[in-house]
């Protein structure tokens, strides 16, 4: 038996609900932050009192997706006139984004009935549900008549296996000078970075990130007893479960590049 599934079982009989590890970050968090994030390319913008099909605490602390903050801020850097969220959930995107581009319209897909009541929920408390349309499930034909309006245009897309069949050039043409983030599921769908990569060589940089440990140290301020938990439990809310070890794809448009 792992040492840390022992002490898990110990804990349980040994201490109640409140004074849970996990419990007690989870009262510190909400004691430092509310329902505002904390730090991260979204720092400021209020929050909803849950996330649809991933973790929350990340999300509040601004560490969620640490990997990609490069490339969200590079996006911001962009201005781009319409950004495409694909598989938006609760709005950690679609909306941190509408407020990070003032400039821009977002349009976001979401086929969760709940996550697109939050969403609209979050872009009016953060002023921004003007500039935001909530659309259902994004298919291939949804998506090629949002491309392709004047200005830049940037795509982040999160669909749990689907991307392949989503961001085709061949069908939606507009892709071909759009910036994409695409988050990869290939222990759902084998080969779709392989493919998704081939298919946009010819007109993008592709750029891979890989995911990256999480530990204490991800939490945005000092939370110093938690050092001293074994990191399952001192690290709980910096992590995000996730199913299989992520990555994502940058694509750059060329043209754009060489502009």
């Amino acid at each position: 038996m792992r040492p840390d599934t022992l002490l898990h079982r110990w804990a349980k009989r040994l201490l109640p609900t409140p004074l849970y590890p996990r419990h007690l970050l989870a009262t510190t968090i909400d004691r430092r932050v509310g329902r505002t994030v904390f730090a991260g390319p979204f720092r400021g913008m209020k929050y909803v009192d849950a996330s649809v099909g991933s973790v929350f605490y990340p999300k509040l602390l601004g560490c969620y997706e640490k990997e990609l903050h490069g490339a969200i801020e590079e996006l911001i850097a962009l201005a781009p006139a319409t950004i495409i969220d694909i598989g938006a959930a609760e709005g950690y995107y679609a909306v941190g984004l509408a407020l990070r581009c003032p400039q821009a319209r977002v349009i976001a897909f979401e086929e969760n009935e709940e996550g697109r009541a939050l969403l609209a929920k979050m872009a009016a408390m953060n002023g921004v549900a003007e500039r935001m349309t909530v659309r259902g499930r994004c298919t291939p034909a949804a998506l090629a008549a949002d491309l392709g309006g004047p200005g830049r245009t940037a795509c982040v897309c999160d669909v749990e296996g689907g991307e392949a069949e989503l961001l085709d050039p061949a069908v939606a043409g507009a892709l071909r000078n759009a910036w994409i983030l695409v988050e990869l599921h290939d222990f759902l769908v084998p080969g779709t970075g392989a493919e998704l990569a081939r298919r946009f060589a010819p007109t993008h940089q592709v750029t891979t990130i890989g995911q990256q440990p999480r530990t204490v140290a991800d939490y945005p301020f000092p939370i110093p007893w938690a050092r001293w938990l074994p990191l399952a439990y001192g690290s709980y809310h910096v992590q995000e479960f996730r199913p299989a070890p992520m990555s994502w794809l940058v694509l750059r448009p060329r043209a754009e590049m060489r502009a």
